[in-house]
């Protein structure tokens, strides 16, 4: 009996520490009125290399915290630019790739650090301080709870896939400018696909078992936002727990899925919209994609 409790404890502490991170930016930004702070990301990266110790992601160390560090900064500063929305949205989704292949990483929530803050409008570097801090943060505490990292690189991502992600997330892009109704790009869906987009022999099944899986949790990240007001900590408490028992109830890892829950906070527009966009993000990539691969099959 005390081996089971010892061994659920120890389950419990690198839990323990995606609360601490998510919980301490959340805090900070209500007291502080601030919620230039929150990178609803971190919570990504913090479950991703704490609880899953995702090799991908902390293969190095250094590039764990450096490279969203960068990404972030690039986003800020293409933000002050005049150029139109979407086009803002085209050169920092192609800079951060750039940087991953540069350093042979797969970071992927990069991404995210990148094009949030235009999505956002975010002007203040505030937001980049806060990417930096919360990365060490997570970085520390994935050293002092887990083996010691390699700090070797993963490698570079098949050009195959690299090439269908630039054109297809382009493409998403390019639509969220042009239709006539307003929709915003959902950064932590760009992760998902990248994440996934490398599988090339993923079943259908899986595709459409991770989209439920996110449309749950972003329904789930709509409600306890509305429900639960302005108590961000309350908020970023309930959400982490929430998509934790979801997430084990679906056998599944997707540490995106975090960050999906938690960006109705910073997210202009009402909850039903965010939901919609995310729907329509979903079918729209993971469509294509498996459009893509049965045409990939049939011309061989």
């Amino acid at each position: 009996m005390g081996a089971f409790f010892q061994a659920r404890l120890r389950g419990l502490v690198p839990w323990l520490g995606v609360l601490f991170v998510v919980l301490a930016m959340l805090f900070i930004a209500m007291v502080f009125a601030a919620k230039v702070i929150i990178f609803p990301e971190i919570a990504a990266l913090a479950v991703g290399s704490l609880v899953y110790n995702e090799e991908r992601w902390v293969a190095s160390r250094l590039f764990f915290w450096l490279l969203p560090s960068l990404s972030a900064l690039l986003g800020v500063l293409i933000d002050y630019t005049n150029f139109p929305l979407f086009i803002k949205e085209l050169v920092a989704l192609f800079l951060v790739l750039l940087l991953l292949q540069g350093f042979r990483s797969q970071v992927a929530p990069s991404i995210s650090a990148a094009i949030l803050p235009i999505v956002l409008g975010v002007h203040s570097w505030f937001f980049v301080l806060s990417v930096t801090v919360l990365t060490i943060t997570v970085t520390l505490l994935h050293k002092a709870t887990k083996s010691v990292s390699s700090n070797k690189s993963m490698g570079l991502r098949d050009r195959k896939s690299l090439i269908a992600y630039s054109l297809i997330a382009s493409l998403w892009i390019v639509v969220t400018y042009v239709l006539p109704f307003h929709l915003k790009v959902i950064p932590p869906l760009l992760v998902v696909f990248y994440e996934m987009i490398a599988k090339r022999d993923r079943p259908k099944k899986d595709f459409i078992e991770r989209g439920v899986f996110l449309i749950v949790v972003a329904i789930l990240g709509v409600l306890v936002a509305s429900l639960l007001g302005q108590d961000l900590v309350l908020i970023g408490l309930v959400d982490v727990v929430l998509v934790a028992l979801l997430a084990k109830k679906m056998a599944l890892r997707l540490p995106p899925a975090f960050a999906i829950a938690l960006l109705p906070i910073v997210f202009r527009g009402s909850g039903l919209s965010y939901i919609a966009v995310v729907m329509l993000t979903i079918l729209f990539l993971f469509g294509l994609l498996q459009s893509v691969r049965a045409l990939e099959k049939r011309w061989g």
